[in-house]
């Protein structure tokens, strides 16, 4: 991708997976646990639902994670 190969930081794409969007779509994926998110969390969006298909939307996977809880 030209935003990563003209970036100056050379390494940015080894290793790493970008995913970019046009835009945000609202979903309703709510964390049920009691308390505050106290570091970053990192989700494997493959465990809540079916994201094998490449050419999925931005609003494919915010339908896919809406009503969807973590914790």
């Amino acid at each position: 991708m030209k935003a990563i190969s003209t970036s100056p930081y050379k390494s940015l794409g080894m290793g790493n997976k970008f995913f970019l969007v046009d835009e945000f779509v609202p979903t309703s994926f709510e964390k049920t646990s009691p308390g505050p998110m106290r570091f970053k969390r990192y989700f494997r969006l493959d465990e809540y639902a079916n994201f094998s298909d490449p050419n999925l939307t931005t609003s494919d996977i915010a339908d896919s994670l809406d009503g969807k809880t973590w914790s």
